[in-house]
């Protein structure tokens, strides 16, 4: 009997001396590991994603690239341009008035809008070319359109309508951008800079009276900063 109470006695305390606790730390700590890999491969990174928002460097390295881009904003910007012609011919026939006239004038120059911010995008972060001189005069060509395209529209609607409120935010938001693209194409292409002065400036001039000048202002301190 007391061997039997002496064996047992002996199977408790070897129990108890054995390093149970430390295996199961140690169980404890792996599980904590593998919880944390487990975090890490439950967010794993979507490659995807970070490749998607990762900012592309826009360059424009090839003058025919640029070329191609300005003459593609000319065409979007005439499509866009051309329905202020419709609005105005309403005004004239009576269609119109012209408080509604110019409402229906804004969402056009905001689409205007819109495609000159496309090519600042893709013009931002290019550099200066080396341009040949049949390249530069087709580019200076393609600028002077582009701008000879807005300022139309907005002589057209403003002399139509008048300088309506609403017509005054947008616009001038649009000689902003316009102003931006101009500086861009100045930056690859400085050789265009005297052609650009010569060209806008009779332009600038025609419209520059009191009721325009707010508007026009991005414009002229564009010309003004290249003339000087």
């Amino acid at each position: 009997m007391k061997a039997t109470f002496f064996s047992v006695f002996a199977l408790a305390i070897s129990a108890i001396a054995s390093p149970v606790p430390q295996v199961n730390n140690a169980v404890g700590k792996v599980n904590g590991v593998a919880g944390t890999v487990t975090g890490i491969v439950n967010k794993k990174v979507d490659v995807k994603k970070v490749v998607d928002e990762v900012p592309v460097k826009r360059a424009i390295a090839d003058p025919q690239v640029l070329i191609t881009t300005l003459k593609t904003t000319v065409h979007k910007v005439n499509a866009q341009t051309t329905g202020i012609n419709e609005i105005v011919e309403k005004v004239k026939s009576g269609a119109l008035t012209k408080d509604a006239a110019a409402l229906q004038a804004v969402p056009v120059f905001e689409a205007v809008h819109v495609e000159l911010t496309s090519v600042v995008t893709k013009l931002t972060g290019a550099t200066g070319l080396k341009v040949a001189d049949v390249d530069v005069s087709a580019v200076l060509s393609n600028v002077v359109v582009l701008v000879s395209e807005v300022l139309t529209a907005v002589k057209s609607i403003v002399a139509a309508t008048g300088l309506q409120p609403q017509l005054i935010s947008v616009l001038h938001s649009v000689f902003q951008i316009l102003a931006k693209v101009l500086t861009l194409v100045v930056g690859i292409v400085g050789s265009i800079v005297p052609g650009l002065i010569a060209a806008l400036t009779p332009l600038i001039a025609d419209l520059s009276n009191a009721v325009l000048a707010p508007v026009l202002t991005p414009i002229t301190a564009f010309l003004a900063g290249v003339a000087a």
